[in-house]
C-alpha cells in the first residue's frame, strides 16, 4: 500500500546503533499497525517490510567504515529517534505551536516550556497515576508519566517549583538547555558528554530564561519572529529533513526541497481538495500543506514558486532552516546567503 511505504524509511546509517535500529523498526511497526485494516495482502506487506530492513542492513554493511573521529561524534550525539516515541510526541507538540511570534509581541519565556504535575485520583484498588499539564497551553492536553519520565531521565526537562499569577504553586518540570537544543535542532549531546553552556542553542536558552528577546544578527530574522505555523514548518524541516543532511542517505537532494500541487477526492466535498505534497516522501515531515500556510511561506520568502504547480524552498528558507536565522526580506541579495553554495549543490542532486 502506497501510504504505508511512503511513511516508512529504513536507511543504512540507522542500522549502525542497536538502539537506533530498534527505534526505527518500532516506528515502522507503528505505521504498519496504523494501516493494517486497509491492507489486502498483509503477509506480502510484512515480507516487503522485512526486505526493506534486509536491504538497509546490506547497504550499511557496504558503507565505508567510520573513522575514530566520526564514531566519537555519533556516540556523543543523540537525535529525536533516540527518544521514546511517546516522549517524542511532547517535543513535536511544542514545536507545532510554541515556537514563533506571539500576537502580543511579548518575548517567549522558558516557562512556556513547562509542565505542571496534576496528582492522580485515588481510585480504590488502582495505582494513582499523575498527569502533566502544559503551562499556559492553548489546549487542555495532558501527558502521562510514561511519556514525561524519559524526558527527565535524558536531562531534557528538570524539576522546578511553578508559580502562577493567582499566587498558587505546583510541582513541575521545565525544559533544560539540552532540551531546547533538541527541540530546535533535532539533536543534542548525550548526558555523559554535556558541559553547561556548551549547547549550540545556549544563547537562545539564556534569553528564554531571562525573558529577553531571542538574540539575532542585525538585519536578520529568526524563527521566533515568524508566525507559529510558519516557524513550525521551518523547524520540522530543520529537525527531520534538509536541515540535517548528515542524517539523510546520500545527502539531501532537490526533491527534499520541492512540493507539488495535488488534487484528491474527499468524501462529501463538492470539488476535489488541492494540497501541496512533498516530492520525496519523508515520514518525519508533515508531507502536505494547504494554501493558507503556503501563502504565508511565500510571503516570508521561505518558499518560491517554480510555476503554478511546483514550489521550492528558497535560498533564504534554506539558510533559515540550517542556521536558525536569515536576512530580513529587505536585506536580501540573491546568492549572498551563508549557505548558498550548499543550497546550489543540493539543487544539482536528485534522488536515485
Amino acid at each position: 500500500m502506497k501510504y504505508l511505504f511512503d511513511s516508512i524509511q529504513l536507511l543504512p546509517f540507522e542500522m549502525r546503533d542497536p538502539k537506533t535500529r530498534k527505534a526505527v523498526f518500532r516506528e515502522a511497526g507503528k505505521s504498519y499497525a496504523k494501516w493494517e485494516r486497509d491492507l489486502t495482502d498483509r503477509p506480502g506487506t510484512i515480507a516487503r517490510l522485512l526486505e526493506m530492513a534486509f536491504s538497509a542492513g546490506v547497504a550499511h554493511a557496504g558503507e565505508t567504515p567510520m573513522t575514530d573521529i566520526d564514531t566519537a561524534l555519533v556516540v556523543a550525539r543523540m537525535h529525536d529517534i533516540d527518544v521514546p516515541s511517546l516522549s517524542r510526541e511532547v517535543l513535536e507538540d511544542f514545536r507545532g505551536y510554541r515556537v514563533g511570534s506571539k500576537s502580543s509581541g511579548v518575548p517567549p519565556e522558558l516557562e512556556n516550556y513547562a509542565l505542571a504535575r496534576e496528582s492522580g485520583s485515588g481510585v480504590p484498588g488502582r495505582k494513582r497515576r499523575d498527569r502533566w499539564l502544559e503551562c499556559g497551553s492553548k489546549s487542555d492536553r495532558s501527558y502521562s508519566t510514561k511519556a514525561i519520565g524519559p524526558l527527565v531521565k535524558l536531562g531534557l526537562f528538570e524539576e522546578t517549583a511553578l508559580e502562577f499569577s493567582d499566587g498558587t504553586t505546583a510541582d513541575g518540570l521545565v525544559i533544560t538547555e539540552w532540551g531546547v537544543e533538541l527541540l530546535l535542532t533535532g539533536a543534542t549531546t548525550k548526558p555523559e558528554h554535556r558541559k553547561n553552556g556548551r549547547s549550540s542553542t545556549y544563547p537562545t536558552y539564556l534569553a528564554l530564561s531571562e525573558h529577553r528577546p531571542i538574540p539575532r544578527t542585525d538585519g536578520a530574522i529568526t524563527v521566533w519572529e515568524l508566525d507559529s505555523h510558519v516557524a513550525a514548518f521551518v523547524i520540522d524541516h530543520r529537525v527531520n529533513g534538509i536541515g540535517r543532511p548528515e542524517r539523510l542517505e546520500g545527502g539531501a537532494c532537490a526533491e527534499d526541497m520541492a512540493y507539488f500541487l495535488e488534487a484528491f477526492e474527499y468524501p462529501g466535498a463538492p470539488t476535489p481538495i488541492e494540497i501541496w505534497r512533498l516530492f520525496r516522501p519523508n515520514p518525519a515531515i508533515k508531507t502536505h500543506m494547504f494554501d493558507r500556510l503556503v501563502k504565508e511561506l511565500l510571503d516570508e520568502g521561505i518558499l518560491l514558486a517554480e510555476d503554478e504547480e511546483q514550489l521550492f524552498i528558497s535560498e533564504w528558507g534554506y539558510e533559515l532552516i540550517r542556521n536558525g536565522e536569515t536576512a530580513a526580506p529587505d536585506k536580501r541579495v540573491d546568492g549572498a546567503s551563508s549557505t548558498y553554495r550548499e543550497y546550489q549543490a543540493i539543487l544539482t542532486r536528485h534522488a536515485r
